[in-house]
Order: structure tokens, then C-alpha cells, then sequence
């Protein structure tokens, strides 16, 4: 992407090129193909805070549960009566009165005195295999409350409960208190009520108005019934370049670096990773005239072929198998070998209803279609101003004529991605128009918003909890590998969606710290034509907030290779296994 373009705004992808900027109480050893390493990157709390396998080589030998390396601790109540009661006891709470006892006096009945939970948001899907969240909430100004319950209640009456300081974010600012909760603790919490809702309050403590208690307002937050699993990949400025991390590991490694064998140049902003997760492809390139590079994930040092000399590439996708990548450069579409680099064919204009053109690729899961932006006005994949949403087919090496599914008009549609059960594509969505003296593109999109087509029958429906209000910038959406339990799919996407005390996003339109997401989409919502699948969303903990990190790409497996005896590729606590990672605990 053109770095000439990062002066525009940090809410796009600022700049792509400089830059984009367990089952309970049983954690026993096991070896999973996806998880989290034991790392501490991302937590910003002050005070406490690939290839997949090959089809000779057969999927990865070890299995197991995916439980992280981290036991729960749980150092305050015993089980009591019937229903359990699991408590934590920061070190900085006095055990003189016990915590439990002081919470058990009345509520107070003035309502200012309520501490207001901030994060996570209410009604929020968290998966259970995400170890880090920090609790953020305000007490009440002039009320000195320093001793706090966050209380977590399942269905059946059992309960968890973290009996914590107020930690600060910013020391000037005394009414916000955030604590990130004890890793191994949460992930039995959410391990236990998965596929559940748990009320969740925050109750406060002042020792001046000795048994009087302030309890906030119940909220709801749930847990999905199974673990969010895949390779993730996603461009970052903290390395300016892209990181990945097997889901639910806690920290990130560096993966397509600049200025290395990886990337000779300093951009990599766009990319695509096969659905298998064998192959990589990336623009290439310090100022428009980005070229195409592709590499197997398990030696990103090793491009399969030497980049061109010129422009040749904006955004692409790759099969499923890594074998053909399709690339959109200046309007046109060129269907290439991903291991030769050679050309195979140009998508016909006419298939495309000449003038327009397609930008913004995304391959079906069953490589037999390929959804596009479609437009006349744009000479580049960051330059539409006006979009549609368009399907083109794909059969034995030739392309039919593409199918419309979202119209332009008042609104614009870009950035595709088609859903793992390929029934559904997931948008972007923004005004066609001026903002602020400057014309919205695809790649300058302030007022972007998610949107969701089924494919079969053209309805469009909102995805307002997930956008997060207007002028959030949320777009880019990519859907994650696999479907739930009950038809649940998980969606990340890049935003400046206000993070709790930490990043407070929405002050000024031109800027903002943006950073990855995931909702959670269930389309047994979907009743009338105004209902939203969508939940409201969860920040990505392994992020640091002083990043800006965009296009979180999914896989299915984190390629790796073994040299010497030695993992190559893979985090912490894990290691390679016929050709993809796999978490080991110990």
C-alpha cells in the first residue's frame, strides 16, 4: 500500500506500508494443536497488572484437551453447601476482617454510590480459551471505596468471586479502577461455564459506612461452548510488520519482518493466508508499486518466487490449499500459481460488467467462488469510493459472470469475507462522500460500519453490536475457522472502539489507536430483517495498546518445521508437528 497515503488518518489502515500501523479444577498435562503460551505481552494493566500439515504427512499426532499451562488460583473459600462458592484474595486485601465478611451489610440505597462496570461489555461472548482480561469499572467520585468484589454467578447458584484493590490506569484519575484477573483462575471460570451467561457485578467497599455495601447493576456476559482455535496473523506496528500466534496464546511472534529475508522492503501490510494455513502471500513494497511475494508459512525467509520488478499487486487470496493465489492490482484481477508466480489467467472485464472492476478478493472455503468489491470508481484496492458486493465463479480454472449481492448507493460496500459454513459474507460498509474534506475511501473509511449477506438469498443485516456505534472506523472484518455448537462463528476486525480507560478512541474523528476485536455471530438471531446476530465485542489481550494493529487474518494450523531437532516457528510451550504447532503443557 502506498505510504504517501499515511498522512490521511490512522483511523484506515494508516498507512498499510509506514504504517498500517479446562474442565474444572483438572488442569493435568496434555499437548493441543492450538492454545496459549505463558507470556505476559498485552496485559496493560498498571498496578497488576505455517504450514498446515501436508496431505503425505497427515494432521498433527498429538491430541489432547486444550488447557493451558496455568493453574487456577483459587487461595479464599472452601465449597460450602450446594452450590460452590470459588474465591480469590488479592495479596494487597487485608485477611483481617476476611474479605467475604465485609461484603455481607446492605446495599446502599443512594444510587451514586454505585460502582459502574466498564469492561468486558455487557452481553460480550468471551471464548474460553482466552487466559488475560482485566476488569475495568468506576466507582462513585468522593466515595472512598478500596476493597472490591467482582462476582461472577452461574445458573445453578455456583459463584466466583475476586476480592480486589482499585487499581489505576492514571494515578490523576482516581475514579477509575481496573485489575486484570489472575490468568489460570479465569480460565476455570470460563471453562466451567462454557456455552453459558453469568451475571457479573462489581461491589464496593467503603470503610466509613461500616455495613453498607455499593453494588453496581447486574450485567450478563457469556462464554462460548467451545475453543476459538486457528493461526492468526495480523499487521502491527509494534514490528511494523506482521505477527502471528496460535489463538489463545498469549503473546504474538514476529513473523514477515521488514527489511529481513522475509521482506527486504518496510511494507507487508496486506496479506492472505491459505484457509489450511500452508502458504503466505503479502504486497511487498515501500510506495505504490507494491509486488506480489508468497512463501509456505513453515520458511517465510524462502519466497516461492522472485518478486516482480513492478507494480503487480494489491490485495490478493489464496486457495485453500495454498496452490493459486488471486491477485486485484489497479482495478484488474490476475489468477496466479502461488508456487511459480506465473500468471495462469486475467478474470475477463466482461465477467466483471465492464467498467467495473474488482478489488478486495476473498476465496470461498470450498474454492469455488470468490467474493469482490465491486466498482467503477477506484484505481487502486484503497482508493474505491463507491462498492458493491459481488461473487464471482470459479470452476475447472475458468470465471463466470459475477453475481451482485449488496448494491451501492448512499452507502458503500468493501473488504468481503466469506463465513467458514461459505452461507454468509461479512462487509464493510461507509458513506459515499466528503468527511472532514476528504473523500472516503476503502482505505479512509472513519464511518465504517459491519454488515452480514446471506448468500443464498441477498438479505443484508446489521452487525451493530460488533461496529460499536458511528465513527468507530470498525472494518476489515475476517471470519475465524469452524462452527460452534448451536451455529456460533467468530468474527475479528480492526477498530477504534473505545477500550475500556486505556484507549479512549472516539475523542477526535482523525485519530485513534486501532486494534483487533472478535464478536460473536449467531445467526439464530436473525427473525426479522432489523435483527443483529452480533455481540457486542472482546479486545484482543495479546495486543499492546500503544500498537495500532489491523487485518487480523484467520488459518486453520501455524506452519512450522523441525531443524536439528528444534521447533522453528512456533511460540512458547509449544512445538512442531508434521508441519504445524501444537501447544504443550506441562
Amino acid at each position: 500500500m502506498p505510504w504517501a497515503l499515511a498522512a490521511l488518518s490512522s483511523t484506515s489502515l494508516l498507512a498499510a506500508c509506514r504504517p498500517l500501523q479446562q474442565p474444572l479444577g483438572s488442569l493435568t498435562p496434555s499437548v493441543v494443536g492450538s492454545g496459549g503460551t505463558a507470556g505476559t505481552a498485552g496485559k496493560p494493566d498498571a498496578g497488576t497488572p505455517d504450514a498446515a500439515p501436508r496431505s503425505d504427512a497427515g494432521p498433527p499426532t498429538l491430541t489432547g484437551t486444550q488447557i493451558p499451562d496455568i493453574p487456577p488460583e483459587w487461595n479464599g473459600c472452601d465449597p460450602t453447601g450446594v452450590n460452590v462458592v470459588r474465591c480469590y484474595q488479592d495479596p494487597k486485601v487485608p485477611s483481617s476482617p476476611p474479605p467475604p465478611g465485609l461484603f455481607s451489610g446492605t446495599a446502599d440505597p443512594d444510587p451514586t454510590r454505585k460502582p459502574v462496570l466498564v469492561y468486558p461489555l455487557a452481553g460480550s461472548m468471551q471464548p474460553i480459551n482466552l487466559a488475560d482480561i482485566t476488569f475495568q469499572w468506576r466507582r462513585a467520585p468522593d466515595v472512598a471505596q478500596t476493597i472490591f468484589r467482582i462476582r461472577l454467578s452461574r445458573i445453578n447458584g455456583d459463584i466466583f468471586e475476586f476480592f480486589v484493590p482499585c487499581n489505576h490506569t492514571n494515578a490523576a484519575v482516581d475514579a477509575e479502577c481496573v485489575y486484570h484477573l489472575p490468568p489460570g483462575a479465569w480460565l476455570d471460570l470460563a471453562q466451567t461455564g462454557r456455552g453459558e451467561q453469568l451475571v457479573v457485578d462489581v461491589t464496593g467497599v467503603d470503610p466509613k459506612r461500616v455495613g453498607s455495601v455499593a453494588p453496581s447493576d447486574p450485567t450478563a456476559i457469556s462464554f462460548t461452548p467451545e475453543y476459538v482455535s486457528g493461526g492468526f496473523y495480523y499487521w502491527s506496528t509494534s514490528i511494523t510488520g506482521t505477527m502471528r500466534l496460535l489463538f489463545g496464546g498469549r503473546t504474538h511472534q514476529p513473523f514477515v519482518v521488514p527489511k529481513t529475508a522475509s521482506n527486504p522492503a518496510t511494507c507487508s501490510g496486506c496479506h492472505a493466508v491459505s484457509h489450511s494455513g500452508s502458504t503466505i502471500a503479502f504486497t511487498e513494497g515501500d510506495t505504490a508499486a507494491g509486488v506480489l511475494s508468497v512463501a509456505e508459512t513453515t520458511n517465510v525467509d524462502k519466497p516461492n518466487f522472485t518478486p516482480a520488478t513492478m507494480h503487480d499487486s494489491g490485495t490478493m487470496a489464496l486457495n485453500s490449499d495454498g496452490s493459486r493465489v488471486i491477485v486485484s492490482t489497479a482495478g484488474r484481477l490476475f489468477l496466479r500459481d502461488a508456487h511459480t508466480g506465473a500468471q495462469i489467467l486475467e478474470v475477463p472485464p466482461a465477467d466483471l460488467g465492464q467498467p467495473i472492476h474488482g478489488f478486495h478478493p476473498d476465496w470461498s472455503p470450498d474454492d469455488k467462488s470468490i467474493a469482490l468489491t465491486l466498482s467503477a470508481m477506484g484505481a487502486s484496492d484503497w482508493s474505491v469510493s463507491t462498492g458493491a458486493i459481488g461473487v464471482l465463479p470459479y470452476n475447472n480454472g475458468a470465471f463466470g459472470p459475477v453475481e451482485t449481492l449488496v448494491d451501492t448507493g448512499t452507502d458503500f460496500n468493501f473488504y468481503p469475507t466469506w463465513s467458514p459454513d461459505g452461507h454468509w459474507i461479512a462487509f464493510a460498509t461507509a458513506p459515499v462522500g466528503v468527511s472532514m474534506g476528504v473523500a472516503e475511501t476503502s482505505y479512509r473509511q472513519t464511518k465504517a460500519r459491519l454488515r452480514l449477506v446471506n448468500r443464498d438469498t441477498h438479505a443484508v443485516f446489521e452487525l451493530a453490536a460488533a461496529t460499536g456505534g458511528v465513527g468507530r472506523t470498525s472494518t476489515w472484518p475476517k471470519f475465524a475457522p469452524g462452527v460452534q455448537a448451536g451455529g456460533l462463528m467468530f468474527l475479528t476486525y480492526n477498530s477504534r472502539i473505545d477500550y475500556g480507560f486505556y484507549l479512549s478512541n472516539n475523542t477526535n474523528e482523525m485519530t485513534g489507536q486501532t486494534q483487533l476485536w472478535m464478536t460473536t455471530i449467531d445467526v439464530r438471531k436473525l427473525q426479522t430483517a432489523a435483527s443483529d446476530p452480533s455481540s457486542p465485542p472482546v479486545w484482543l489481550p495479546f495486543q499492546a495498546v500503544t500498537e495500532r494493529n489491523y487485518l487480523g487474518v484467520w488459518a486453520e494450523h501455524i506452519g512450522c518445521r523441525v531443524e536439528n531437532g528444534q521447533s522453528i516457528g512456533c511460540g512458547d510451550h509449544e512445538i512442531c508437528d508434521k508441519g504445524a504447532c501444537a501447544m504443550v503443557t506441562q
